[in-house]
């Protein structure tokens, strides 16, 4: 019985060295302080949104009072189809920022509105640097002057950290330290030179990288993947490199889903695009990490015919606890938050069958966003 639990057993050893890996990298990483020398860099910040009425004037606000030369910063919101107030909410903001610039997404009937949205954006804007973010996102007023420095001679895209921000609820708290170790695990890897993450709701690049890449070309009709797939793009084609912003001025901060429903088709649509990774170390990470997630439950059926199988059981558990809270512990200093470390048990047991399903439902097709269905 052992030896048909072994292979499940070698991909969970696996997982945890790539963990421990990576929070040996994240140890690396050194904070990036902008310059005191007022920037000669021209920015434009892209903001697709689509029905945030409840969050876009708090997110508008807190990207255009930025500590950035006026002259050297565009906004320009990409209102996609809402059904609510967000365009009246962004023209009347407008008013008030001359350098806020409504447009409406002229494509419609797309299976990625949001990189439309984005493209659209960018073919309007003159920044040498391009930001995106998310309408329901809140940024410090040092974010665009940190994510520029973070920028060197050879930088062809910054990802910046986010923060989901924990409610209440114990759902809320399991997202912020689940997604917490993937903003870790991002960072690690591009301080070790493999990047593999990134996250558009804090996202910069060289509008020459952009261009040389084609910008979306090729995966436009993916309905994710406006990050990764980017990324991924831009490093198989060109010599630019990939850099985290390691610093709490370039922190990103978004709301937790409020409930299971919402959570579900978050994370059925982030999951969907690891289909579409060119990056072949990426995807064969992913699937050994999917696979190590299986040690657990057959260890527990087997533990019907074999009560030692619980002891097994439980130093694997005690493995990936131990990986997962080494990397979340270094994390969380960063992100100030370690008081979420006292969920970690209950988050490790939930995050054994969260990552089996999302693994098999995040590549069964069709889901819903925002009130459209994609794929």
């Amino acid at each position: 019985m052992i030896w048909a639990l072994l292979p499940f057993g070698i991909f969970l050893f696996w997982y945890a060295l790539y963990i421990l890996w990576n929070g040996h990298w994240w140890g690396k990483l050194e904070e990036i302080h902008p310059s005191e020398n007022p920037s000669k860099t021209k920015v434009s910040v892209i903001i697709p949104a689509r029905n945030e009425e409840k969050n876009l004037e708090a997110c508008l606000r807190s990207v255009l009072n930025q500590d950035y030369p006026t002259a050297l910063l565009e906004v320009i919101l990409v209102n996609d189809h809402s059904e609510d107030q967000t365009l009246e909410i962004a023209q009347k903001l407008a008013i008030e920022f001359p350098r806020l610039r409504v447009v409406s997404l002229e494509k419609d009937g797309l299976n990625s509105h949001k990189k439309a949205a984005l493209a659209q954006g960018i073919s309007l804007s003159s920044g040498e640097i391009i930001l995106t973010t998310d309408a329901d996102c809140l940024v410090t007023p040092t974010w665009v002057k940190t994510m520029v420095a973070a920028f060197s001679a050879r930088t062809g895209l910054v990802s910046g950290p986010v923060q989901l921000v924990p409610g209440l609820t114990w759902l809320e708290k399991f997202q912020a330290l689940e997604f917490m170790g993937l903003v870790a695990v991002g960072a690690a890897s591009m301080q070790a030179g493999a990047p593999n993450l990134a996250n558009g709701a804090n996202l910069a690049f060289r509008r020459a990288t952009f261009d040389l890449v084609d910008g979306y070309a090729g995966i436009d009709d993916i309905a994710s993947g406006d990050d990764e797939l980017l990324l991924q793009k831009i490093l198989l084609q060109t010599d630019w490199q990939a850099k985290f912003a390691f610093a709490k001025a370039a922190i990103v901060r978004t709301p937790a889903q409020p409930d299971w429903a919402s959570l579900k088709a978050q994370r059925i649509r982030w999951v969907s695009k690891s289909r579409h990774y060119k990056n072949k170390f990426m995807t064969l990470q992913l699937t050994v990490s999917w696979l190590a997630m299986w040690f657990f439950p057959l260890a527990l059926i087997f533990s019907i015919w074999d009560w030692r199988m619980l002891m097994v059981l439980f130093a694997g558990f005690l493995l990936k606890s131990l990986a997962d809270g080494f990397i979340l512990w270094r994390a969380s200093r960063f992100f100030q938050n370690q008081f979420l470390l006292k969920y970690l048990i209950p988050e490790e047991i939930l995050h054994i069958p969260y990552l089996i399903w999302a693994g098999i439902a995040g590549n069964m097709g069709k889901y819903e966003w925002k009130g459209r269905r994609v794929k």
